[in-house]
């Protein structure tokens, strides 16, 4: 099975691409706050996004930068050439997303205790 889930904040506008069959496709990057800090400081991975179709436009218009969402898609790679030398590179294919209240997105690493806590959730 490949999924992945990430939540985190957008970290550019979305590109858009339109193709001639009328296809949709936009792209983003992710950044998820990683659980360890390095010299006090949380640390970040940076996810390549690609969503197609009206899931594309919905994400463009409504995931600009700086906006937390949750994604939920698999990992894909694909290959290019570039001055000679192939490449691989690995992005999210995502299949759906949500939004996600800045507060939690931000709250579980929150110097201040914000977040939640294991104890308050009713399961």
């Amino acid at each position: 099975m490949n999924t992945i889930i990430l939540s985190g904040t957008v970290q550019r506008d979305p590109e858009i691409k339109h193709f001639e069959t009328g296809k949709i496709k936009v792209t983003a990057t992710l950044a998820v706050r990683q659980d360890r800090k390095t010299d006090g400081k949380y640390l970040n991975d940076f996810f390549d996004l690609v969503i197609w179709g009206n899931q594309a436009e919905s994400f463009a218009q409504h995931c600009g930068k700086g906006k937390p969402v949750e994604v939920v898609g698999s990992m894909t790679s694909r290959t290019y050439e570039k001055d000679g030398q192939k490449r691989k590179v690995w992005e999210v294919n995502v299949q759906r997303f949500s939004f996600v209240p800045k507060d939690f997105s931000e709250g579980r690493e929150s110097e201040q205790g914000g977040g939640y806590d294991a104890e308050e959730l009713p399961f």
